[in-house]
């Protein structure tokens, strides 16, 4: 005869078996739901109703994320991109809202360990995001798919490299900061680039290819013991020059093309992000692994390298 304690234990595993498969269905339920919804971002018109549809698949992501705090993996479809920097401080989770043939409005989520902000970039891509430090409500944005962290003192950085195509005459790649003040508030952009600038901004013609990765490479230093330069190999972001096509239209990115074989480098060096010329980008050193590295899920700009 089963005993009453017997019993319920068979009751108490029965019930935790039909709370995991009902948590599993109701995830998968989830993950058709945002499936759909990328669909019909993709294919409605007019964008009244892709934005509709993109204010749906921000609630279907935040109740994922709300159900799995960090560091839990979570699977997502291959449209949307996701990045956690080593310290698990953080997870951006990204996705493009198409707005023509080849632009797109960036949009994502950001979660920490105390909140979940919604990131939506209704910002015109001037000159003026180079010199700005901005907030979650105001986010720069960018699809991001790398993260390069770095430390001064005790505080953390965040670098981000990404991508936007919100302009219908060219595109950038987007080199950013993230980082969190004293009450653990996020905004994004520091003076660590060069010429005083908060991020760095490369645009460039549509019909052009611009390579920016993070990667060990070769530059030449000057040193107090020899004449000549010596060779140094360091993590860098390396990048390609870009040249004006137009001479008397130097300031529009529209005529901005990449010289060719000539590569220009961010060096990390006293807390800044320095910028060092030629770089000898032929031979990228892979015989140490990256200082720091995020796992390979971001979304990949189509001209990435």
């Amino acid at each position: 005869m089963r005993t009453r304690q017997g019993n319920i234990v068979c009751f108490s595993l029965l019930a935790i078996l039909l709370s995991v498969s009902t948590s599993a269905i109701g995830q998968i339920s989830k993950v058709e739901k945002i499936k759909h919804l990328l669909s019909s971002i993709k294919s409605s018109d007019p964008l009244s109703e892709r934005k509709v549809s993109n204010d749906s698949l921000v609630i279907q992501l935040r109740a994922i994320l709300q159900q799995n705090p960090i560091p839990t993996i979570i699977n997502l479809p291959s449209e949307i991109g996701s990045l956690t920097p080593s310290d698990s401080s953080f997870r951006l989770v990204l996705w493009p809202l198409p707005t023509g043939k080849a632009t797109f409005i960036s949009c994502g989520l950001l979660q920490t360990r105390d909140s979940i902000y919604t990131l939506y970039d209704s910002l015109p891509m001037t000159d003026d995001r180079k010199g700005k430090i901005y907030d979650v409500e105001n986010w720069p944005g960018a699809l991001y798919y790398k993260i390069i962290e770095t430390k001064s003192n005790s505080t953390h950085f965040y670098t981000l490299l990404g991508w936007n195509s919100s302009d219908p005459l060219w595109q950038s790649k987007v080199v950013d900061i993230l980082w969190f003040d004293k009450n653990k508030k996020p905004h994004f952009g520091l003076k660590k680039f060069p010429y005083g600038q908060c991020r760095f901004i490369l645009s460039y013609a549509r019909n052009t290819t611009l390579s920016l990765r993070y990667e060990r490479q070769t530059y030449y230093k000057k040193t107090w013991w020899s004449k000549n330069k010596v060779a140094r190999i360091e993590p860098m972001i390396v990048f390609d020059r870009l040249v004006s096509s137009n001479n008397r239209l130097k300031n529009n990115p529209n005529f901005n093309q990449v010289a060719g074989n000539i590569f220009d480098a961010l060096l990390w060096q006293n807390n800044m992000w320095v910028l060092k010329s030629d770089i000898d980008s032929r031979n990228p050193d892979t015989g140490k692994s990256e200082p720091t590295s995020s796992p390979k899920q971001g979304l990949r700009p189509p001209d990435a390298k």
